[in-house]
C-alpha cells in the first residue's frame, strides 16, 4: 500500500491534478487480516518464451519487429489475465489472453 500510494501521488502530481487520495490502506489491511489471501504468490515473466522475446518481461521496454511471446510462470493456484488494446504492428488487437503454466 505504501508503494501504491507513492505511485498514485507521483502520477497525479505529474498530471498536475489536485486530488486527495483517501485512506485505502486500512481496507487493504482489513482484507489481508480477514482472508486466506497471501502476498507470497509471485508471477515470473522470463526474458523469452516459446516464440521469442517475451512482451511481458518487466525489464524490457523496446522491441524490434518479429515474432514474440506472451509468457508468464504462474505459481500453483494463481491466475493471470492480460488485455491487449489498440493497434500493434499493423493489426488491431483487442483480445483477452489467458496464460498457461510453463
Amino acid at each position: 500500500p505504501v508503494t501504491v500510494r507513492q505511485n498514485l501521488e507521483e502520477r497525479y502530481a505529474g498530471l498536475d491534478a489536485d486530488v486527495t487520495i483517501p485512506d485505502f490502506e486500512k481496507y487493504v489491511q482489513l482484507f489481508l487480516d480477514s482472508t486466506e489471501f497471501g502476498l507470497n504468490a509471485k508471477i515470473e515473466y522470463p526474458e523469452n518464451g516459446a516464440n521469442g522475446t517475451n512482451l511481458l518481461d518487466r525489464n524490457r521496454t523496446e522491441y524490434t519487429a518479429g515474432i514474440h511471446s506472451l509468457c508468464a510462470v504462474l505459481p500453483a493456484g494463481a491466475a493471470l489475465k492480460v488485455k491487449l488494446f489498440g493497434v500493434i504492428w499493423g493489426f488491431p488487437v483487442s483480445q483477452d489472453w489467458r496464460m498457461g503454466r510453463r
